[in-house]
């Protein structure tokens, strides 16, 4: 049995902030301090750059899916713009 989950990034910029989300599917029901990692080449080593832990978890009864809040991306001197294009680019949708 596989779970709808949807993430729910945090990030900050120098210039601005904002959320973004992106739905996955696990074939297991998602838990706080989880970490999930993304752009690692198979056989690769995560340096934690691309990991995101999970920090709390919600039911969402009307979506019927796990609403997952990852760390926050902050403290970093990138401008909004470029945090933006680094999400979107990897497949995250600004919530608007």
């Amino acid at each position: 049995m596989d779970y709808n989950v949807l993430l729910d990034q945090y990030a900050e910029g120098r210039d601005g902030r904002g959320s973004f989300v992106r739905s996955l599917r696990l074939p297991f029901v998602p838990f706080p301090g989880l970490r999930i990692t993304w752009d690692v080449e198979e056989g690769g080593a995560d340096d934690g750059e691309h990991t995101n832990a999970i920090e709390s978890i919600w039911w969402d009864v009307r979506e019927s899916c796990f609403l997952c809040y990852l760390t926050p991306d902050k403290d970093r001197k990138d401008s909004w713009q470029q945090i933006r294009d680094y999400y979107e680019g990897k497949g995250w949708t600004l919530e608007e």
